[in-house]
């Protein structure tokens, strides 16, 4: 996708409220962050799914957007929680009195970031799966730039 916000594609199919948009691949879906979610063809298009709330039909040419930044949203879940957890477990073993069979306090610190970063990882695993299941597009279409109707 060339914009992160917006890109143009043609609808290929309408199933109930949501679309097959046929995309052009272009030099920049190689660096995009979506190009997981495409489904690229032998011709140079990309197909996606995304929500027709505006009631787009076959042929019609459309431009479509990431649903609510849910790709920031979704990164910032996957790095941020497992940062907040070393952190918060670096921080809480050095500033406690805790001891340990004379080990350092530092490698303790370590040592309480690794099970932080566990936590955190673990934490994210299980609400990454509940937010999963109940997203069913990443991609939502924007507007009809052209109808074929």
């Amino acid at each position: 996708m060339s914009d992160p916000a917006i890109e143009s594609g043609v609808v290929t199919k309408v199933i109930g409220d949501k679309a097959l948009v046929k995309l052009t691949q272009t030099e920049s879906c190689k660096s995009c962050a979506a190009r997981i979610l495409c489904r690229p063809g032998k011709d140079g298009t990309s197909e996606i799914t995304a929500y027709n709330y505006v009631n787009a039909g076959v042929g019609d040419t459309v431009e479509i957007t990431e649903t609510d930044n849910l790709l920031l949203k979704l990164s910032l879940m996957q790095f941020g929680i497992p940062l907040l957890g070393l952190i918060i477990g670096i921080l809480v073993i050095y500033f406690s009195d805790i001891t340990f069979l004379s080990i350092q306090k530092e490698i303790l610190s370590a040592l309480g970031g690794f099970v932080g970063l566990l936590l955190g990882g673990f934490f994210t695993w299980i609400w990454s799966n509940k937010v999963a299941a109940n997203i069913a597009c990443v991609f939502q279409i924007f507007t009809v730039k052209m109808t074929s109707r």
